[in-house]
């Protein structure tokens, strides 16, 4: 039709054919874009822009997740090579150690095989020196015993006698002088005067008898002692009652308390559900003058267990199976209690307590109401006025014929009160106590020592008279054993007169003893070191024969281990050898023990990392090591990646700028990325101009300014071609909006 007719245009034979048919035009606006104006070609150019840069945008987030990539596993690559550092750190160090003891002993065997040669060197020559000094030695004894038999020739022997017996006279005199003094000490303790001459002495022992005839002193006084006891156990008493005072609120005795407390337990109820009377009744504060009056007449009462009715026939049953060792009283309080009685009487009892509120107030207080209706009277003579009253004082009339006064206990003593629920008053009164029985127990303690030291003296100058009694004064007289000296020394110079042949000889004597005596000793020194030298000689054999099989180090290990011992001690020695080594071992242990520190350390930063990495990135996941110790594919992969390995691109022509397509590859398991290439539209000037050209003309179209137009293309130009290339990484930046917009115009 179209040929037939001479239309060339699709639009144009639609016109015609809707003119012919004059309806359904719709607007005029319709008629000219569907039926007269062909699509532009600008309209397929944008689309095509914008498809290009849609895949550049995705090709730009692939890059950016590339980096991360990188930067997450070069942490991990990080703590792999601190895995493999601390791995190689525990390695050698657990090999040094096993080095340690082989190289310590072949220290120890070089040592020994040169203290083994200096041993036996020193060995023989302490044998020639014993012979020398033994030699020397005999000759000098021979000497001695030739003057010796040349002195007693011209009377030595008796002038050696009396020398023996001036030394025994000597020794004598220091032996006399100090049991005088001993015994001198003794007396003057006693009070007792020294003798100064062997009468006085007489009749100090004549003196001494007289005395030891009287009988000796008794012992100390059995009231003393009871007095003591009596001491110690108030204190004793007191002391424990304060401290269970402090475990406690009641004032109750400690015996009921326990009773109470099994009771409680194998009911299977707490303490508080079976209360004594006396902890819920107490006396009020403006009556507290009547407390000691109050807590006699309520006595009866204060010290019953109060048992509620469903609970009885249990505890009667535990009462009676058991010796309780304590007076327990027991009250059951019925479920349901009647009101109490009226008081009429302003002076009664019942006015001057109070009863605890709770499940036993209602029993109690109709329980005092009717039993202890009692009238506080001021003196006795008022009782004859009331069927029951009590006095301050504590005079307690029951009935109309019957009185009673519990004097046991002073009526205002507060330790025996046990009404009310605070035992602080009491606690108060007992350390009051405590401390009079305290002084009391100290004043006691002081009299019974002081009647025993009085009695110790008396029985140690007995003991010092019957040692005077049974005393010779010949063991005390010093002076007389001077005069036994002094008497043997003139003897000696009687007989040997100076410059006489005997005196010559005694002297030669004793020149040639002194001379014997002093080789001696050198002999036996010479002994000494001789056993000595061999003992060592000995033990240096006996520890090369222990180290003799030891094999050698290698040149390298040995050099290693030796700058181990030489930073620990720089001296070597047999004796210092194997302490050196354990320090070693222990300061090689600790460092392995360090090192496996920061070999967990460094998994555990890995394993983490690793964990994140595969929970960030899935796809990559399964080509990362799961531990450090094959960590090798995370290293190459995070440096393929930080060399800047990024998707590459290949441009495909479409229409003036062309289409940019890029084609991936991975170094991440077997795959591998190319860097990127410049697309056409980028590298080529003609198509940059041309793109230009016509984004300028769009964008003039638009905006009435052409150079508006060249400034926003140019700047969105060169950010596109920056990108593209590579020069500007760091700048992760797309086209404008605007430059897609001019593009697509």
């Amino acid at each position: 039709m179209r040929t037939l007719l001479g239309i060339s245009s699709d639009n144009a034979l639609k016109l015609l054919h809707k003119t012919q048919a004059a309806k359904n035009l719709g607007t005029l606006d319709t008629l000219f874009r569907q039926f007269m104006l062909d699509l532009p070609r600008t309209f397929e150019r944008a689309d095509n822009a914008v498809e290009q840069f849609g895949e550049l945008r995705e090709a730009y987030e692939h890059v950016v997740d590339l980096r991360r990539q990188a930067d997450h596993l070069r942490v991990a690559v990080d703590a792999a090579g601190d895995f493999a550092e601390a791995s190689a750190t525990v390695v050698e160090a657990e090999r040094l150690g096993e080095l340690v003891q082989r190289y310590a002993d072949q220290v120890k065997r070089d040592l020994a095989e040169q203290a083994l040669h200096d041993a036996e060197v020193a060995f023989a020559t302490t044998a020639q020196d014993v012979e020398r000094t033994r030699a020397t030695a005999s000759e000098a004894h021979g000497a001695w015993d030739a003057a010796r038999i040349a002195a007693a020739r011209m009377g030595g022997t008796e002038a050696t006698q009396l020398r023996a017996r001036i030394e025994d006279a000597s020794r004598r005199v220091g032996e006399v002088a100090a049991e005088h003094e001993r015994f001198a000490a003794r007396l003057r303790a006693s009070g007792i005067d020294v003798p100064g001459s062997a009468a006085e002495f007489s009749e100090l022992v004549v003196a001494a008898r007289r005395e030891l005839e009287e009988p000796p002193p008794s012992a100390i006084e059995y009231g003393l002692h009871d007095a003591h006891s009596a001491a110690r156990r108030a204190v004793d008493h007191l002391v424990t009652e304060l401290d269970a005072l402090r475990h406690r609120r009641s004032n109750l005795d400690a015996g009921l308390l326990r009773v109470r407390e099994w009771i409680a337990g194998e009911v299977g109820v707490p303490e508080g559900s079976l209360p004594f009377a006396g902890e819920l009744i107490d006396v009020r504060d403006e009556h507290r003058e009547w407390r000691g009056a109050i807590e006699r007449v309520l006595a009866p009462l204060s010290t019953a267990l109060l048992v509620r009715a469903d609970m009885m026939s249990a505890v009667r049953r535990l009462v009676d199976g058991r010796h309780l060792g304590v007076r327990l009283v027991l009250e059951e309080v019925p479920l349901e209690v009647e009101a109490p009685p009226r008081v009429s009487d302003p002076s009664s009892l019942v006015h001057k307590v109070t009863v605890a509120d709770g499940p036993y107030a209602a029993y109690l207080n109709r329980r005092i109401g009717r039993d202890f209706d009692v009238a506080c009277v001021d003196g006795p003579d008022g009782l004859a006025a009331v069927a029951r009253g009590v006095t301050r004082a504590g005079l307690y009339k029951r009935s109309s014929h019957r009185y009673e006064k519990n004097d046991r206990h002073a009526v205002d003593d507060r330790a025996t009160w046990v009404l009310g629920g605070s035992n602080d008053a009491k606690v108060e009164v007992l350390q009051e106590r405590l401390g009079a029985a305290r002084r009391e127990l100290a004043a006691r303690e002081a009299a019974v020592a002081s009647a025993d030291r009085a009695r110790q003296v008396v029985l140690e100058r007995r003991r010092t008279l019957e040692d005077v009694a049974a005393m010779e004064y010949s063991r005390l007289d010093a002076d007389q054993a001077r005069r036994a000296v002094e008497a043997l020394r003139r003897e000696l110079e009687t007989l040997v007169r100076p410059d006489s042949d005997l005196d010559r000889a005694l002297q030669h004597e004793r020149e040639a003893q002194a001379s014997y005596e002093e080789l001696l000793v050198v002999a036996r020194a010479a002994e000494t070191a001789h056993l000595r030298a061999e003992s060592e000689r000995d033990r240096y054999a006996h520890i090369l024969a222990t180290v003799a099989e030891v094999d050698a180090l290698d040149p390298g290990d040995a050099a290693a281990v030796d700058a181990r011992f030489a930073a620990v001690r720089r001296s070597r020695s047999i004796d210092t050898i194997d302490r050196t080594a354990n320090e070693v071992g222990a300061a090689l242990a600790r460092e392995v023990k360090e090192a496996q520190g920061r070999v967990r350390a460094a998994e555990s930063r890995f394993v983490a990392q690793a964990a994140t990495y595969k929970a960030t990135w899935p796809a990559q996941g399964p080509t990362l090591p799961p531990t450090s110790r094959t960590a090798r594919a995370s290293q190459r992969c995070s440096t393929g990646l930080s060399r800047g390995v990024f998707p590459t691109t290949r441009a495909t022509s479409n229409g003036c700028c062309g289409s940019v397509r890029a084609t991936r590859s991975s170094t991440c398991g077997t795959r591998s990325w190319a860097r990127p290439a410049v697309s056409r539209s980028a590298s080529n000037p003609s198509m940059r101009r041309c793109c230009g050209r016509r984004s300028m003309r769009a964008a003039t179209s638009r905006s009435g300014s052409r150079h508006a137009a060249r400034a926003k293309w140019r700047t969105s130009s060169r950010t596109f071609v920056r990108w593209s290339t590579g020069r500007g990484r760091r700048r992760h930046s797309l086209p404008p909006r605007s430059a897609l917009q001019s593009c697509s115009g």
